[in-house]
């Protein structure tokens, strides 16, 4: 019916009756002749072609003068206009569809249109049901049955990018069947697509559902790295305490999926095994970044992990993971004091690469106490005092004595290696420290400022405020970032030295 109205309001407008307000080039003079329609039965050709015009405030007058008219052909004409692009015009629809109680479609056109409009039509579309006395609750679950009938249908496609969207949307649907759907993506033997299997082990993630747990470790040993990070993050989303030991073996096992496993335990809530996990990985791992991650959240979860197998990799080539995990594990008396009379050795010149001095740097920074604080500044002092004399110096061939205990190196290593010292001073509140990172926050090179930022937020005093402030105008976004950081621990003071707006 609608259709052959509309075929006979376009006939009319070609008969030559003339040009009139309603074909105005000017879309108000448009607007204005559709609001002076009367909205009857000989109008409703007229509206039903207005209500698809190119302009805005044309659609809105049509949408008006629809919504007074009511009945069934209204309501008929009022849905597809909900979709309308022109939040406005849905609204103005919206509205009129919730004063017909009496015609069905003005119910069925609301619910349906609800999940596909923008924030403002949504809204005007929810009070339009309640208008109705029909709950908002109905319109979410028919939106939802829409959304899950679309993913599937786009899961079930032969190829294309849209089934892994698909993959993940139908898991975040938390349903049964979803799982079931789900569960042959991420079988390598089942599904050749890598994309498409990392993107059903998040759907997966999303379900909530344990009985995906076996599956998405299957990937972790599947021998592709993207396969292994989704899975290492999906089994972390997943919250499995089980899944503990996987993870464990494949942050141990390194590699790109070794850190996406050391985040997922540390995501894992808090159960016996997850701990020892952790511990686990922090003593076995030869990547720093897990390491240090794996001991960071044991020690956040109250963990005691075994220092002993840690200190033992100190002088083989897992030696940075181990400095990494000590910088992190939180340990105290005897335990603490032990672990730096073996690593406080490692800044000697000679005793590994500048790397190395730099992590054990960090670790003492960890560790903590007065024997930590002594070594790290006599570095740090030795260091600075050659960098110095090299600045000072014209002639590179004529250069002083090295300082006692400095050793050679380039000066990349010394930027690196005073860089950790000094944020480790910091941390250490050791004495003669202020003096040491104030003189280093405004090096030449950027490691140097950055550990002197760090050991100045670190350190905590008030006199640090000025220099943390200079900071935040670095060019380098690290320092920045270290100097936003530490004027925040700075509290009020730190706030009042940065300025507003900082």
């Amino acid at each position: 019916m609608r259709t052959a109205a509309l075929l006979a309001a376009l006939a009319a407008l070609a008969s030559g009756c003339g040009r009139g307000p309603l074909e105005s080039p000017d879309p108000a003079v448009r607007a204005a002749a559709v609001r002076a329609l009367a909205g009857g039965a000989r109008d409703l050709p007229a509206l039903l072609v207005a209500q698809r015009d190119a302009s805005a405030e044309v659609r809105r007058a049509a949408a008006e003068v629809l919504a007074a008219r009511g009945g069934p052909q209204a309501a008929e004409a009022l849905g597809p206009l909900l979709r309308d692009p022109d939040p406005s015009v849905a609204a103005v629809a919206a509205a009129g569809l919730g004063r017909l109680a009496g015609v069905p479609r003005a119910r069925a056109d609301l619910l349906a249109a609800y999940g596909s409009g923008g924030p403002e039509a949504r809204a005007a579309i929810a009070g339009a049901l309640d208008a109705l006395g029909v709950s908002l609750r109905e319109a979410v679950e028919v939106e939802a049955r829409a959304l899950w009938e679309r993913n599937l249908a786009a899961l079930g496609a032969n190829q294309g990018p849209a089934r892994a969207g698909a993959a993940e949307e139908l898991g975040a649907s938390a349903r049964a069947e979803a799982v079931e759907k789900l569960l042959p993506l991420v079988d390598p033997n089942r599904n050749p697509a890598p994309a498409l299997a990392a993107a059903a082990a998040r759907g997966l993630a999303e379900a909530g559902d344990f009985r995906a747990r076996p599956y998405l470790e299957a990937l972790l040993d599947a021998g592709v790295a993207d396969l292994a990070e989704a899975a290492a993050s999906a089994l972390g989303r997943l919250g499995d305490p089980a899944a503990a030991d996987a993870l464990a073996r494949a942050a141990i096992a390194g590699g790109r999926g070794g850190g996406a496993a050391a985040d997922g335990l540390a995501a894992l809530p808090a159960a016996p095994e997850v701990g020892a996990a952790l511990c686990e990985v922090a003593a076995r791992t030869a990547d720093p970044r897990a390491a240090g991650r794996a001991a960071r959240e044991a020690r956040i979860r109250d963990e005691s992990c075994p220092e002993r197998p840690v200190l033992a990799r100190l002088g083989g080539p897992a030696a940075l993971a181990a400095l990494a995990a000590l910088a992190e594990l939180g340990l105290e008396g005897g335990a603490s004091a032990a672990a730096v009379a073996r690593v406080a050795p490692l800044l000697a010149p000679g005793r590994g690469d500048a790397a190395t001095r730099a992590a054990a740097a960090r670790a003492l920074g960890g560790l903590g106490g007065e024997a930590a604080g002594r070594a790290v500044m006599a570095r740090a002092q030795a260091i600075a005092a050659r960098r110095g004399a090299a600045r000072l110096s014209t002639v590179p061939a004529a250069l002083p004595a090295v300082a006692p205990g400095a050793g050679a190196q380039s000066p990349g290593d010394d930027a690196l290696e005073l860089g950790a010292l000094l944020a480790a001073a910091g941390r250490l509140k050791a004495e003669g420290a202020a003096p040491l990172l104030v003189a280093h926050a405004g090096d030449p090179a950027v490691d140097v400022r950055a550990g002197a930022v760090e050991g100045l937020g670190a350190l905590g005093a008030p006199s640090a405020a000025g220099p943390l402030a200079a900071a935040l105008s670095d060019p380098e976004l690290r320092v920045q970032v270290a100097a936003a950081g530490a004027l925040a621990r700075l509290g009020a003071a730190g706030r009042a030295t940065a300025g507003p707006g900082r």
